[in-house]
């Protein structure tokens, strides 16, 4: 019986003999770092931001930063950002544990306004690229970015123009 139809996790899978053991993952599937204790003093957490950048430059085969931290510390601005990892009754696990994403940090060089006439022509490139129904989905993007009447808003949100 086949498990995956990749070849590194089945081979994984069929040398299993001990169901209460942890393989070693393939190292493509190690796609995280982690920080155990994350503080930050409060008159640099404004700069947090710049923290991140520099660890995930560290780790550019890595997509997720995993931090945890006792249940005492406060939680500073930047951990507001983080996905919260809900505990599990049964885990003993004594800090919180977050998670956040690389792309997280594009945040800041991201824009989103209005559509206008400029945009159309990028627009309907991607659209003719992703969109099973292009030509219906152009025409009502023309028809709400150009018609103020329009019942209809357009926005287009841009990540490094």
């Amino acid at each position: 019986m086949l498990y995956c139809n990749d070849p590194d996790y089945e081979e994984i899978v069929k040398e299993l003999d001990d169901l209460d053991a942890i393989p070693e993952p393939p190292e493509k599937a190690k796609n995280a770092f982690a920080i155990t204790l994350f503080c930050m003093e409060a008159a640099f957490e404004s700069r947090s931001k710049d923290f991140l950048q520099y660890a995930f430059d560290l780790y550019p085969d890595r997509d997720y930063l995993i931090v945890t931290q006792p249940h005492t510390v406060a939680e500073n601005s930047l951990l507001q950002k983080f996905i919260n990892v809900t505990k599990k009754s049964e885990n003993t696990f004594s800090h919180v544990l977050y998670i956040i994403h690389r792309d997280f940090l594009l945040e800041q060089d991201m824009e989103v306004k209005r559509a206008s006439k400029d945009d159309l022509e990028q627009v309907n490139a991607l659209i003719e690229e992703t969109d099973d129904r292009a030509e219906q989905t152009k025409e009502e993007f023309y028809e709400a970015t150009m018609n103020p009447d329009s019942a209809y808003l357009s926005f287009v949100a841009k990540i490094y123009d």
